[in-house]
């Protein structure tokens, strides 16, 4: 999987799953992604359509639909993998939105699970993480439930594979109202 998907689309996928093989099949690391709409645009009304990985997401209002983006490298290391987001189709998550740099930030993912960072690729409209502005081509130190937001439009959590298993475990429990 390379694609981002709903989180009630990729809990009906991995419901049962270990987070080994999430982990190997599917990614190491995640962002449960939402599209910020702008509360100054006349055009948002009813939907906001945005491209993410190469396929268009509506979000509608008054909804944030929550994604599931795999942070997978096309070239990973035994020890680190470094995942570039941006807006060219040539970067690991592709986010197409104008206000999103070709190459917006790195996350740099410690496949031991000794030590995450995300760092701002000089692009124009910045990354805040857990609410500090990264200065351009500043790094910074991330953990589970780390809070992401890229160029105001796209807001982040980080998640390991054992976490986001744990996190769609819990919301399959509670939408379905017990201990299942």
């Amino acid at each position: 999987m390379k694609k981002a998907l709903s989180l009630k689309a990729f809990l009906s996928v991995h419901r049962d799953s270990t987070v080994d093989v999430i982990a190997t099949t599917v990614a190491p690391a995640f962002l449960l992604l939402n599209v910020i709409p702008d509360p100054d645009d006349e055009d948002v009304g009813v939907n906001f359509a945005t491209d993410i990985m190469g396929e268009t997401h509506v979000i509608r209002e008054g909804m944030l639909d929550t994604l599931v983006c795999p942070l997978k490298s096309k070239t990973p290391g035994r020890e680190r993998m470094r995942v570039s987001v941006g807006r060219s189709p040539g970067s690991d998550l592709v986010l197409s939105h104008a206000s999103v740099s070709k190459l917006h930030a790195y996350l740099d993912i410690d496949l031991h699970g000794n030590g995450h960072q995300v760092e701002d690729a000089g692009s124009a409209n910045g990354v805040v993480i857990n609410g500090m502005r990264l200065d351009s081509r500043a790094k910074v130190a991330i953990s589970v439930g780390s809070l992401m937001k890229i160029a105001d439009v796209y807001q982040g959590t980080f998640h390991t594979a054992a976490s986001l298993l744990d996190f769609i475990r819990f919301t399959d429990r509670f939408t379905r109202g017990g201990d299942s």
